[in-house]
This record gives C-alpha cells, sequence and structure tokens, in this order.
C-alpha cells in the first residue's frame, strides 16, 4: 500500500463592489490560481452573512489598488480544496492501482485582503454590505460546482507506471476543474457588476440577491 499527498489547486478572486464609472478595467474582478505561500497569512471565514467589520484589509489589491477613491469594498474570495487530500493503492505487476481521498472543496472570504472604504461613497452602505454578500455568494455556489466535480475523481482509479505518474494526473485533473470554475464565477460576478456596480439599482440587486439565496437553499 502507498500513499501519497497532493499538491494544492485552488483559485482566488478580488471582487469590487460599487465603484468607478460602468465598470472600467480596474473595476472588474481579477481571479487566478494560488499557492499555498500566497495565501499563508490569510483571515478566512466560511460562506456567512457579511458585516461592515469583515472587511479588514489596508487597501484594495490588484488593478483596483491605484483607484481606491471611485470603490466602494473589495471582497477578496478563495475557492480551496481542505487539507488532506490523499492518493492511496498498489503496484501489481508494474502498474500502480490508485484512488483519491478526503477531496473537498470550499469556499471562503479572506477578510485581511478584503477592504472597504473608508470614505463615504454615492451608494447607501447597506447597498454596498449587499452588493459584497452578493458576490460572495456567486463564490460560494461556484465552490459547490466545483466540489461535486471534484469529488467525482474520488470514484476511479488511477493507473501508471509510479506514484508520481498517477500524481500528477490527478493534479492535472484537479487544476482543470479549478481552472474552469475560476472562469465560470468570473463571468457570473461581471455579469452581475454589469446589472448593479457603478450605477446605484437597488431593485436589480434585490432580483440577484433573491436568485443566489433561491441556489443556495436548493443546494446549489
Amino acid at each position: 500500500m502507498r500513499r501519497a499527498s497532493l499538491l494544492n489547486a485552488w483559485f482566488a478572486l478580488a471582487l469590487l463592489g460599487c465603484g468607478g464609472s460602468r465598470l472600467p478595467a480596474y473595476a472588474q474582478g481579477e481571479g487566478s490560481l494560488k499557492t499555498d505561500a500566497e495565501l499563508a497569512d490569510g483571515d478566512f471565514i466560511l460562506y456567512r452573512k457579511l458585516t461592515r467589520d469583515d472587511f479588514k484589509g489596508t487597501a484594495p489589491v490588484g488593478a483596483a489598488a491605484g483607484h481606491a477613491d471611485r470603490i466602494g469594498a473589495q471582497t477578496y474570495a478563495i475557492i480551496k480544496h481542505e487539507p488532506g487530500i490523499q492518493i492511496s493503492g498498489e503496484q501489481r505487476d508494474g502498474t500502480f492501482r490508485c484512488k483519491v481521498y478526503n477531496v473537498r472543496f470550499r469556499a471562503w472570504m479572506d477578510r485581511s485582503k478584503s477592504w472597504w472604504n473608508p470614505k463615504p461613497g454615492g451608494s447607501p452602505e447597506s447597498y454596498v454590505l449587499e452588493h459584497e454578500q452578493i458576490h460572495f455568494a456567486l463564490v460560494e455556489l461556484e465552490g459547490r460546482k466545483v466540489n461535486r466535480e471534484a469529488q467525482k475523481i474520488m470514484g476511479r482509479t488511477f493507473e501508471g507506471s509510479s506514484m508520481e505518474e498517477i500524481q500528477a494526473d490527478v493534479q492535472e485533473e484537479l487544476n482543470e476543474i479549478v481552472a474552469d470554475g475560476l472562469e465560470q464565477v468570473k463571468e457570473r460576478n461581471l455579469d452581475f457588476d454589469n446589472d448593479t456596480s457603478g450605477v446605484y439599482e437597488p431593485k436589480k440587486q434585490k432580483e440577484w440577491l433573491a436568485t443566489v439565496e433561491s441556489e443556495l437553499a436548493e443546494g446549489g
């Protein structure tokens, strides 16, 4: 019996709220695959109702860093797997046959990188907070999809000439799932921002809130 731990497969997304003119480049959500080291010092919370105090960052990050005066808030959300993913199996006739265990992805907010503009803006604070809540909900919904796709890997048997080869194959598949999730969540957040960011659209935002709350209640 052989066992090996997997590398990391997760992404981070910086999502902006209610700032700037109609979605200039700096006001669009940014996302990329991340490493352990890049997220080591985060202050993470799982999905829940946000408060103003959850935004502990000292400045916006990414392309928005130079436009703090045009932004109401920024939510730094990530989808990442929980620790403990393992590959276990055995070798027979020169071939390793293994299964993957303990695959579970979750959505988190990094409060240390999530920022709130201390200067009053053009939208009420309640609107901005609701806006960031919806961003976080969209990441939570995508996190559930990523988790469902990733868990399918646990039902399969992987074969290879070495544990290292199998580990590389599993890692590649996990990376593909996470990368696809990143593109999907960026696209949906952009749709949301096109409706509600840079303008004051409480009716449209409430419609989005009702939609995500319904999806969350249905299990995403």
